[in-house]
């Protein structure tokens, strides 16, 4: 996206191998971060996840969002060669300079992303209970479906 943006912006046309040249000169970097940014939003969504003893603190969940606010413009200085440094100065200048429009494009962000976490889970169940996955036979939705796949392809032979 970054890439499709910097190229636009220069008046030239976004093409596939155009943007993926800009953004494969400081792929190293973007991997670095991706790396140690999923592992924090992974750890936050495994926390949240019903369980026995929820130990998920509200502050925990500000110090999350307070990482995915202030990393904001972290990609997109990657990917135009910025250090590490520079990248932080340019998530600094964007929460000073515009911090509604920070914060409102993070919070819209993550609110898609808890409807579509919602939706999955109430997908999920509904599927496994139109099933009735796990009544009597744990691997049910497999056998299920093995045994489907397999007569549809003997009867479309014949």
């Amino acid at each position: 996206m970054v890439a499709v943006h910097d190229l636009r912006t220069a008046g030239t046309t976004a093409t596939l191998g155009r943007c993926l040249a800009i953004a494969a000169r400081h792929l190293h970097r973007i991997w670095m971060f991706t790396v140690v940014d999923s592992w924090i939003t992974v750890s936050a969504i495994l926390d949240r996840l019903p369980k026995q003893h929820y130990d998920r603190t509200p502050a925990d969940e500000l110090l999350y969002y307070a990482w995915k606010v202030s990393t904001m413009a972290v990609v997109p200085a990657l990917v135009n060669g910025r250090s590490f440094l520079a990248d932080g100065r340019d998530s600094y200048l964007l929460l000073t300079l515009q911090p509604k429009r920070a914060l409102g494009l993070q919070l819209g962000y993550s609110a898609v992303c808890w409807v579509i976490g919602i939706l999955t889970y109430v997908g999920a169940i509904a599927v496994i209970a139109r099933s009735g996955a796990g009544a009597d036979d744990p691997h049910y939705i497999y056998n299920t479906w093995r045994h489907r796949s397999s007569s549809r392809s003997v009867s479309s032979r014949w």
